[in-house]
């Protein structure tokens, strides 16, 4: 729809659940099967057919889970520099008719970024003006999906563009700018 924009894609099965996270840091369980199959020109569906949700909330990532017995962790993070670590079992629900909560927010908080760690995956926040702060996830405690988080980074003129998780595998971190500015840096210099 005009206004719109696509956030991401992911592979699937129609086995698996799409966990779908809002700004109101509130997620949804939306299993796979349940999603009309369309072709590639057709909108779709709007999250709120599938799950109710409240008025003005933009999703702002989407996770494929295959399964909810791993050692994964959903890491949240917000605009103000909060951020937390969940694991995935905790993040399973039996209700599916209704978005649950997976951060509690301060006023005038919203939740910007969601992405999956393991256990010694290093953690890169960035802000909009371009400070990171790096450190690994292991010193983030497993909190409860209603908890509000630690603070991540200090943000205090400024906003939190999102979390990278490093898996330890490339050596190099690809940086890209709202108008289109890319930048490429070792993960060594930050």
């Amino acid at each position: 729809k005009e206004g719109d924009c696509l956030i991401g894609n992911k592979a699937c099965d129609t086995l698996d659940t799409l966990l779908v996270f809002t700004s109101k840091g509130n997620y949804a369980m939306v299993p796979v099967y349940r999603i009309e199959e369309c072709r590639f020109k057709d909108i779709g569906k709007h999250v709120s057919h599938y799950v109710r949700m409240e008025g003005m909330e933009k999703v702002v990532g989407a996770i494929v889970v295959k399964n909810f017995d791993t050692f994964a962790f959903i890491i949240t993070a917000t605009k103000k520099g909060m951020i937390k670590k969940t694991s995935l079992p905790r993040m399973k629900a039996e209700r599916l008719s209704k978005a649950l909560s997976c951060m509690k927010l301060k006023d005038g908080d919203e939740m910007v970024s969601v992405s999956v760690c393991y256990s010694n995956d290093d953690l890169i926040l960035i802000s909009e003006e371009g400070y990171c702060n790096k450190y690994s996830s292991e010193i983030l405690s497993d909190l409860a999906a209603k908890a509000q988080g630690v603070m991540g980074i200090n943000v205090k003129n400024d906003n939190l563009a999102g979390v990278a998780v490093d898996h330890h595998g490339n050596e190099e971190l690809l940086l890209s700018a709202e108008k289109g500015a890319f930048k490429r840096m070792h993960k060594e210099n930050l």
